[in-house]
């Protein structure tokens, strides 16, 4: 006589009760959590030197999209900072950046002011000069 296998059985409704309960808890938690969490606070005007701010806001124009832009002055060794920007926690003053790819322009910049003085010539090998 062959035996037969018992028909599978499903998974006991108090066992997937409990696993929807356990599901809409984590759900409901993950929404409090995000409409009642700590916000940092938002880049959503200037701050700062008042002066370099109004500059600042009509040089970038509309600040939409750039998050936060922060710019120093430098005028009579007084140095002044100044915050524009529409997200993201406040830059203060003391905010460290990368430096990125504006480097190069700086190191640009340097090689032009070199041959404008006369103390570079563009096709001078920059080794040359250090």
């Amino acid at each position: 006589m062959v035996e037969t296998a018992p028909p599978p059985t499903s998974v006991p409704r108090a066992r997937r009760s409990g696993a929807l309960v356990v599901l809409g808890a984590l759900v409901v938690g993950l929404l409090v959590g995000l409409v009642a969490g700590p916000h940092g606070p938002r880049a959503t005007g200037t701050g700062g030197d008042p002066e370099l701010a109004a500059d600042l806001e009509r040089a970038v124009g509309d600040p939409r999209g750039f998050g936060a832009v922060t710019a120093a002055r430098v005028r009579d060794g007084n140095v002044s900072v100044a915050t524009l920007g529409d997200e993201g926690p406040v830059p203060g003053p003391d905010a460290a950046y990368e430096p990125g790819s504006i480097v190069k322009v700086f190191t640009g910049m340097l090689l032009a002011d070199g041959v404008e003085r006369g103390e570079l010539a563009l096709r001078e090998c920059l080794r040359r000069s250090c």
